[in-house]
């Protein structure tokens, strides 16, 4: 068996120092017009190489300090998301020296808008389409360094959800789910293994324990391993999505190596890099259905500070069958099949932040209501204490007066809805199930119908006839208790009679003058399966 997990998807918290001693560069850096601080910008120092020596981001306040690994000249760079950089005259910095410098931020912005997508270049391409292809990865790579930063150096705590889910063989429907709140400084909301390994051993690594997926994280998107191991292209957004994306691909697909491609995707306008979606490659074609691969997601909260707010890995868990024996003459040899059992995923999303008491981001998230209906001229009472639970997970919620369950903060899958009563207790019938999709962040409606109350012939008034003959009232529901019109129902009685009938649009039928004593029924209608059973017909109408 393969049994899948995921790897080091746990929520750190790094404080990095700086010695005093060594050489350094610090400052300020300051808006276009000179008018306020910058925060949130990336300064760097490289040598004459070009080989970046000191990396810092700005604060609050627009100041950054860096330490640089030895003392020479330097190229001092500043880097702001959606705008070309600022460079600096070069600068000398001596042995235990501290450089200070004020920066004013150059105001012309990248146009993303601009750049042709081609159908047809090459992954590994050269001259312009290089450039323009630089030019999409560079606004990529600084948000992916802010995102990568963010956290203890901002002051900034954060609220999590994490979340470990299987779902069904159709790799759709949760089965089982457990949540996990956490609060606490966060710089990354996951881990992966050094870019170096990953390019070794692969994203998908087996051994007696198990399947290993990793998730490239910012750190593995960032390294020189990954560039080397990968080629780039430009990719076109959907229309009117408004997106443009740098797509990465392994460079040695022949070897089948079990690596990750994907995209990056930004909004052309503001050059903010939105999202990352990426695919496992090198898996046998039947984990295909589980769709192995994973998302994350980037914004820019009000303050500047880029934070991944919502992340997800899917791990397709694989099983190795032997074929069932055959018998007769010959002797065939048959490998094991894989088959996909179902699929694991684990991820986490931002529900707050706040720096000190102010909140900088809220969730908005997806929301559930669940509308507890009744079939008409029924006593809304019927509902009262309705209670309504997305089954294999936490969540449960109870009707309110207006009969709505509500679930204001619900992860993205499909579930099944189970919604039980007293009053369905009381007739002795099932919970209604239903099934919804939940997606994006907006509210979803679900109705559920609870079933017609079952009557019997006291409920009704009526009086039991002393005759031989007596009536049979049937109601034709589907599984979710919805009245089905049209059926054709078919009856005969024990001197083999028969009586046919159909379902008006509530759903029921009536059969009378009928003999007492057992009777058997059935119930057909397109697209459902035939219905049938014994019934006993009693003096009086006899509910069925």
């Amino acid at each position: 068996m393969l049994r899948a997990r995921a790897c080091a998807l746990a929520t750190v918290a790094t404080l990095a120092t700086t010695s005093l001693s060594a050489q350094q560069v610090r400052g300020v850096v300051l808006l276009p017009d000179s008018s306020g601080v910058a925060p949130s910008v990336i300064v760097t120092a490289s040598d004459p190489r070009g080989i970046v020596v000191g990396r810092g981001v700005t604060d609050s306040r627009g100041e950054f300090a860096l330490q640089l690994t030895a003392p020479g000249r330097v190229v001092v760079r500043a880097l702001r998301v959606g705008y070309r950089p600022t460079e600096l005259p070069e600068r000398d910095v001596a042995l235990a020296d501290t450089l200070s410098l004020r920066i004013v931020l150059n105001p012309e912005a990248v146009r993303l808008a601009a750049i042709t997508v081609r159908r047809n270049d090459p992954c590994r391409a050269r001259d312009d389409t290089r450039v323009r292809v630089f030019e999409v990865w560079e606004e990529a790579r600084k948000a992916l360094v802010l995102a990568n930063t963010a956290g203890v150096r901002d002051g900034l705590v954060a609220e999590w959800t994490r979340y470990d889910r299987q779902l069904d063989s159709l790799g759709e429907r949760v089965l089982d789910q457990t949540m996990q709140l956490t609060r606490a400084p966060s710089e990354r909301p996951f881990r992966s293994r050094p870019a170096d390994s990953l390019a070794r051993d692969g994203y998908i690594v087996e051994d007696d324990g198990g399947v290993t997926y990793y998730a490239p994280d910012a750190e593995v998107l960032l390294s020189e391993s990954f560039a080397g191991t990968h080629c780039f292209q430009l990719e076109e957004g959907a229309p009117g999505s408004g997106l443009i994306g740098v797509r990465f691909r392994p460079i040695d697909e022949a070897r089948q190596r079990r690596d990750v491609e994907g995209t990056l995707w930004l909004d052309r306008a503001s050059a903010e890099l939105r999202f990352l979606e990426f695919a496992f490659t090198g898996l046998p074609s039947v984990a295909e259905r589980g769709e192995p691969g994973g998302r994350v997601e980037f914004r820019r909260i009000a303050d500047g500070a880029w934070l991944v707010t919502k992340w997800y890995l899917r791990m397709p868990d694989l099983e190795r069958r032997l074929p069932n024996r055959t018998t007769g003459g010959r002797i065939r040899v048959v490998g094991p099949t894989i088959v996909l059992k179902g699929v694991k995923v684990v991820g986490g999303e931002v529900t707050r932040v706040e720096r000190g008491a102010a909140a900088v981001y809220r969730a908005t998230g997806a929301s559930l209501a669940v509308r507890v209906t009744l079939p008409d001229g029924e006593d809304p009472a019927r509902r009262s204490e309705a209670r309504v639970t997305l089954a294999g997970t936490d969540y449960e919620a109870v009707v309110d007066s207006a009969g709505i369950a509500r679930f204001p903060l619900v992860l993205p899958g499909r579930y099944r809805v189970a919604v039980n009563s007293p009053a369905l207790m009381v007739d002795h019938d099932p919970p209604v199930l239903a099934e919804v999709a939940v997606h994006g962040d907006s509210l979803h409606w679900l109705p559920v119908q609870l079933p017609r109350r079952r009557m019997t012939a006291a409920a009704l008034g009526l009086v039991p006839r002393t005759s031989v003959r007596a009536e049979v009232e049937f109601t034709v529901t589907d599984s979710l208790g919805r009245p089905i019109a049209g059926v054709e129902i078919g009856a005969v009685d024990a001197a083999a009679r028969e009586y046919r009938l159909r379902s008006d649009s509530l759903g029921r039928a009536v059969l009378t003058g009928l003999p007492l004593g057992e009777m058997r029924v059935e119930a057909r209608s397109p697209g459902y399966h035939l219905a049938y059973g014994m019934v006993t017909v009693a003096e009086g109408l006899t509910p069925a």
